[in-house]
């Protein structure tokens, strides 16, 4: 066989960032931001793994996810707005009888490519900026008080970003 060529100008980064271990979820808004690489260009896929059990006082009705999003504004919480940009996809995956939901989605549809701005601390409360990336999950709206929705046993979120190189 001869020697092939593939051009490939941009080097691609794969990131993963993980959260879990029973952490307390309250509200019915609620967001991760996966910091991209530095020297990104562009966002080219967008998968998502939410597992969460629902608190044994939610009614069984408003046990479910009602939908899944992309925002590009990062706020302090709680989130009180729509965003900028925001794209959302409707599951109404409801919970199984253990009170448990596992939501595994590919967001790449969702996804503005140009949205991978860099920021290491976010929740600067005099600073609201434009052109992220974040995954916003939403309960139903009757949860927006509530102080205890349940617990986060797994949010996992992979992504991979056209860069300039890897240093």
């Amino acid at each position: 066989m001869g020697s092939q060529n593939k051009l490939q100008p941009y080097k691609y980064t794969m990131k993963t960032v993980a959260a879990g271990s029973s952490a307390g979820i309250c509200r019915n808004r609620f967001m991760m931001y996966m910091i991209p690489p530095k020297e990104a260009l562009s966002i080219e896929r967008l998968y998502c793994h939410f597992v969460m059990t629902f608190d044994a006082g939610i009614a069984a009705a408003d046990r479910k996810i009602e939908s899944i999003g992309i925002i590009d504004e990062l706020r302090p919480f709680p989130i009180t707005k729509a965003a900028n940009y925001q794209r959302r996809q409707t599951v109404n995956l409801q919970a199984d009888a253990n009170r448990r939901v596992d939501l595994s989605i590919d967001l790449t549809h969702l996804l503005d490519h140009d949205n991978v701005a860099y920021e290491e601390s976010v929740f600067d409360p005099g600073v609201v900026s434009t052109g992220y990336t974040a995954v916003e999950i939403k309960l139903p709206d009757s949860l927006v008080d509530i102080s205890n929705v349940g617990a986060l046993v797994l949010w996992k979120i992979d992504g991979l970003f056209t860069t300039i190189g890897i240093r």
